[in-house]
């Protein structure tokens, strides 16, 4: 397992967020985050890629690509799309292991997870179990690392 590229990321996310005490200036970045998130199309947007569990609209599809694992994902609340952008920076295009031995503690290092609402805490829970998951039920179908 090799989860230095993931830590690497959590880190330059951290070196990135603005400070706690300038919210304004982090929801913004957030919402730059999500902006840059690649739009997906039209037909990932359905009731089976969607995340339950989530306050938004969330749809992700995940597979395999050469032994790493694709995470395609979109919301329609920009706060939301941009949570997403930053998960799937630290955790898109790694082997499935890597992404299931990843902790994201960027969140708790940034101050994000206690300033997320607890449903917004939920959705973003929900969306990480739903990733690990599936890297799970991928990693068995084809035996990837």
């Amino acid at each position: 397992m090799n989860i230095e590229g993931a830590d690497k990321e959590q880190e330059k996310i951290i070196q990135e967020m603005p400070p706690e005490e300038e919210w304004t200036e982090r929801y913004k970045y957030i919402i730059r985050q999500g902006d840059a998130l690649e739009n997906i199309s039209e037909d990932i947007r359905s009731n089976e890629n969607k995340i339950s569990g989530c306050q938004s609209s969330v749809w992700a599809r995940i597979y395999n690509r050469d032994g790493k694992i694709i995470i395609n994902a979109d919301s329609d609340a920009k706060i939301v799309r941009g949570m997403l952008s930053l998960i799937l920076r630290v955790l898109n295009n790694r082997g499935a292991d890597d992404i299931i031995g990843t902790k994201l503690y960027f969140m708790e290092k940034t101050g994000l997870a206690k300033s997320l609402s607890p449903a917004r805490a939920r959705g973003v829970e929900s969306v990480i179990k739903y990733i690990k998951k599936a890297c799970g039920e991928i990693r068995t179908r084809t035996d990837i690392k």
